[in-house]
């Protein structure tokens, strides 16, 4: 399910991360500033188009994003046949945001 919520603190979380400004962030996603602050305040969503761009933009699954998984890192089928599912769970539970904690 779609949490506004846990999403406008993820984007603001890896946004900051970045060091990226909200201005650049809009730039990037040719909306405007105060649209990314409506976002990371969770008064609004966007469209898939713009969500693909962020989960590409800070190389991270859609689902993260959106509160599906704590797991943030794009899996790569070459990386899933190198460990076994209790070895993905383990990393799962070792990058979990310290802020889902």
């Amino acid at each position: 399910m779609f949490s506004k919520i846990i999403f406008a603190q993820r984007l603001k979380t890896l946004r900051k991360s970045r060091k990226c400004t909200q201005l650049t962030l809009a730039n990037l996603l040719g909306i405007t500033r105060t649209q990314i602050s409506d976002l990371e305040n969770g008064k609004t969503s966007t469209s898939i188009e713009r969500l693909c761009m962020l989960a590409d933009y800070f190389d991270v699954s859609i689902d993260y994003l959106v509160g599906r998984t704590d797991f943030p890192i794009v899996l790569k089928e070459e990386m899933i046949e190198l460990y076994s599912p209790e070895e993905m769970k383990m990393i799962e539970e070792y990058r979990k945001p310290k802020e889902m904690e």
